[in-house]
């Protein structure tokens, strides 16, 4: 019996120590597979931060863009305005120049602008008369002045058989509005 012990304490020592090896190499498997596992969490982390911070940083840049282009919206719509009301300005201005000055103004228009037969209209605000144009000084054009006094204020307009100019001071202002923006733009801002 004594030779049945020593083979079952034999058989049991060795299954001990198989035991053993397989908890030693299990536990070395799990730890080396916890480790690896803790790696792909920490460079999956560490991606996820990455893409994170790169949209950040995208939101902040877009966003940081539309301030600056509201701004310059608001400074622009700002410039206009102001250009705007110097233009409306001038219009007033001019419509309030004295009579000598309104008649110098209105027969350089007429002389640079009327054709042989044109009808030239007076505006209605009353600062000029019929009796104020001297046609004689174009007598080259055969120009006559209507009786009858134009629906605008300032300046005069010329009725033509070709066709018709409007003169008025807010027509020639328009005219002159891109043009005049242009420079004052380059010379103001």
């Amino acid at each position: 019996m004594e030779g049945q012990k020593a083979i079952l304490d034999k058989i049991l020592n060795d299954a001990r120590e198989k035991v053993s090896t397989i908890e030693n190499e299990s536990k070395r498997e799990c730890e080396r597979r916890l480790d690896s596992a803790k790696k792909w969490a920490e460079d999956y982390t560490n991606a996820q931060n990455e893409i994170l911070s790169r949209e950040i940083e995208g939101i902040k840049a877009g966003k940081k863009l539309n301030a600056e282009l509201d701004v310059k919206k608001t400074l622009l719509k700002a410039k206009r305005s102001v250009l705007d009301d110097a233009f409306v300005l001038a219009y007033e201005k001019l419509c309030k120049i004295d009579k000598a000055s309104y008649l110098k103004l209105v027969e350089s228009l007429i002389d640079e602008n009327a054709e042989d037969g044109d009808e030239i209209v007076l505006s209605k605000d009353e600062v000029l008369d019929v009796k104020d144009i001297d046609v004689s000084k174009f007598k080259a054009k055969n120009l006559k002045v209507s009786e009858k006094k134009g629906d605008f204020i300032g300046g005069v307009t010329l009725s033509g058989r070709k066709s018709d100019k409007d003169l008025s001071f807010k027509a020639v202002i328009d005219g002159k509005k891109e043009e005049l923006t242009s420079l004052a733009v380059d010379s103001l801002f």
